[in-house]
C-alpha cells in the first residue's frame, strides 16, 4: 500500500468517525427525557447532528448542527443551523437562525417565530419576521426581507397585505 492510499484511506475514515461522534453527541446529548432517538427532549445547549423521530425542542433550549426528525417542535427555543424535518412545528416565541427544510413549516397560535435564513417546504408559515427567503408552494409571512418564490406569496396583514404568484419581493413590509 502506497503512503498516498494509506492517507486516503486514514482521511476517510476520520471523516466517517467525526460524523458518527457528532450524529451520537447531537442525538443523545442534551435530553431530558424522551425515548432516544425516537423521541428526543432537547434542554440546555447542545451541538451536533439529531437524529429522531419526534425531536422537541424545549423552552430555553439551543442547538448548534443539524436536527434530521419526522417531527421537529420548538417551544420558546433558539436553533442554529438546519433543520431537516417533514413538519416544523413552532408553539411560542422561537429564533430559528439557518434552514428550515419540511414539507409543512408553521407556528401554532398566531406566535412570533423569526426566522433568519430560508425556509423552503410545500407550505411556508411565519407569523412575524423572515430575514431572508420563503421558497415554497404556500408562503407566508408578517414581513419578508429578502423575498418569497412559489405559487402563492403573503407578505404583510390587514392594511398592508400584498399578494403575488410565483415571485414576490419586499424590503420588510410590516404592519
Amino acid at each position: 500500500m502506497s503512503l498516498k492510499n494509506l492517507v486516503d484511506t486514514l482521511s476517510k475514515k476520520l471523516v466517517v468517525g467525526a460524523i458518527a461522534v457528532a450524529t451520537v453527541s447531537g442525538t443523545y446529548l442534551g435530553n431530558d427525557g424522551g425515548f432516544t432517538p425516537l423521541y428526543n427532549r432537547k434542554i440546555g445547549a447542545s451541538y451536533g447532528i439529531n437524529i429522531g423521530v419526534v425531536t422537541d425542542f424545549l423552552p430555553g433550549s439551543k442547538f448548534y448542527g443539524i436536527d434530521i426528525s419526522a417531527f421537529s417542535y420548538h417551544d420558546s427555543s433558539e436553533f442554529n443551523g438546519i433543520d431537516l424535518s417533514i413538519f416544523n412545528i413552532t408553539e411560542r416565541a422561537s429564533t430559528m437562525n439557518g434552514l428550515q427544510a419540511g414539507i409543512l413549516n408553521i407556528p401554532l397560535n398566531k406566535i412570533v417565530l423569526e426566522l433568519n435564513g430560508a425556509q423552503i417546504g410545500a407550505c411556508g408559515y411565519s407569523s412575524s419576521y423572515v430575514n431572508g427567503v420563503q421558497l415554497g408552494l404556500y408562503n407566508d409571512a408578517e414581513r419578508v426581507s429578502l423575498g418569497q418564490i412559489g405559487v402563492y406569496n403573503s407578505v404583510g396583514h390587514d392594511s398592508t397585505l400584498k399578494q403575488s404568484l410565483l415571485l414576490n419581493i419586499g424590503k420588510g413590509e410590516s404592519r
